[in-house]
């Protein structure tokens, strides 16, 4: 009996060396490559994905303060553009030119089609463009046209990507901030004659504890939805690492040698466990820290 399974015992040691040979010496890029590189890149996406639905702004009341100058906001690699379609009154002239007189420096576009924005302010993939923004006048008190209403009407074009969906209520530097008011108060100052700088401050429906339990509950809904598969998907790459070894054995006629030898089958299929145990064992460990 102890004769037999100490037999057993040489033959699963020597037969999980050879396994080992085969994947460590042999094949060691793609064992690491599947033992080690792709489970724990999973496993941080896996664990990421909270921070990435999470969204970072600051929830709350921010403080008051003064809307930043329109010559301070336009950089100077961005054009601004002026639309004036036909037929409009010469006040919007004279809004106009009294914007662009306190721009000395900056690149001013002026276009008579709106359909020319298309092309000025040609957007890429991102949503962007080589444009700070775009103001298109639609009507003055002054304008003649059959559609005019004799009041101010116009519209502030900027690029998709300054959507405005990040904030924080605590900083001045979004879109809002640092596009669109300074803009606006430029247009309505010119308008009025007016030099008033208003006050803006942000505030949000909800505070930043609410927002925390908030997405702290559809992460978990998230979690309890899609992690099963997404961890499951995971232990696929030592099943079938496993699998393909053992084929791999079975095609190349080393398991009827081995067999042919006087190896017993569960000497083989235990070697095979040690073996991928003992490949596996690293990623494993570094599994249970990084949780």
């Amino acid at each position: 009996m102890a004769a037999n399974f100490r037999l057993f015992m040489r033959q699963t040691w020597a037969l999980t060396k050879k396994t080992l040979l085969i994947a460590v010496v042999r094949n060691w890029f793609s064992t690491i490559l599947r033992a080690l590189i792709i489970p724990i890149a999973f496993l941080v996406l896996l664990l990421e994905i909270q921070k990435l639905i999470l969204r970072n702004g600051g929830y709350g009341i921010g403080s008051p303060a003064p809307v930043q100058s329109l010559a301070h906001a336009i950089p100077s690699s961005k054009k601004l553009v002026f639309v004036q379609p036909s037929g409009l009154g010469s006040d919007v002239a004279r809004v106009v030119e009294q914007i662009s007189s306190s721009l000395e420096g900056k690149q001013l576009v002026y276009l008579t089609d709106p359909n020319d924005l298309l092309t000025t302010c040609r957007q890429s993939l991102h949503g962007d463009s080589n444009c700070f923004a775009a103001v298109q006048f639609n009507d003055s008190p002054l304008s003649s046209s059959g559609n005019s209403k004799g009041i101010w009407s116009y519209t502030i074009h900027a690029d998709n990507a300054e959507n405005g969906f990040n904030f924080h209520v605590g900083q001045h530097n979004n879109d809002q901030d640092t596009i669109f008011l300074p803009l606006q108060v430029a247009i309505e100052n010119a308008m009025t004659n007016s030099s008033i700088i208003p006050n803006t401050y942000m505030f949000t429906t909800i505070t930043q504890a609410q927002e925390e339990i908030n997405s702290r509950e559809q992460y978990q809904q998230l979690v309890i939805s899609t992690y099963s598969v997404a961890f499951f998907v995971s232990m696929l790459s030592p099943v079938y690492h496993v699998v393909s070894m053992i084929t791999a054995d079975r095609e190349s006629g080393m398991t009827q040698l081995i067999d042919a030898m006087g190896s017993s089958s569960p000497a083989r299929i235990l070697s095979y466990v040690l073996a991928f145990d003992v490949l596996y064992l690293p990623c494993w460990v570094i599994f249970g820290f990084r949780k």
